[in-house]
């Protein structure tokens, strides 16, 4: 919220300085400017956020200011393996014990599958 607000003020102050340099803005034209920054910023929002942190006892992928998407627990875990994609981002995929096929995205699986691993079976 603090950023969609931060980009609002830059908006309006571009306006201002617009209407300093002689080019005076149309009335009415500040309303498409918020609303597309405002679009911008939540598409933007839940991908920039996005965390996965591995503990002892589960894997928990939450997006902006900790917000918990999915939790999966550890002992549940089953076959991790990392599955490729077409974009930036390759998942790291894996087998819970009642059949549910779990996938987190991430910009590093490598190190994520090793964190995963790490914790599923932690004497080896």
């Amino acid at each position: 919220m603090i950023c969609l607000f931060a980009a609002a003020g830059i908006v309006l102050e571009l306006l201002n300085l617009l209407s300093l340099l002689g080019d005076d803005p149309e009335p009415g034209t500040f309303l498409p400017w918020l609303l597309f920054v405002s679009a911008l910023y939540a598409c933007w929002l839940p991908v920039h956020g996005l965390t996965v942190r591995v503990s002892a006892d589960e894997v928990v992928e939450s997006y902006v200011m900790g917000i918990k998407a999915r939790r999966f627990p550890v002992a549940d875990i089953l076959e991790p393996a990392i599955v490729r994609t077409t974009d930036d981002f390759d998942l790291v995929q894996f087998k819970i014990g009642d059949g549910y096929m779990g996938q987190l995205r991430t910009d590093e699986p490598e190190e994520l599958l090793a964190a995963i691993e790490s914790v599923i079976s932690p004497g080896d």
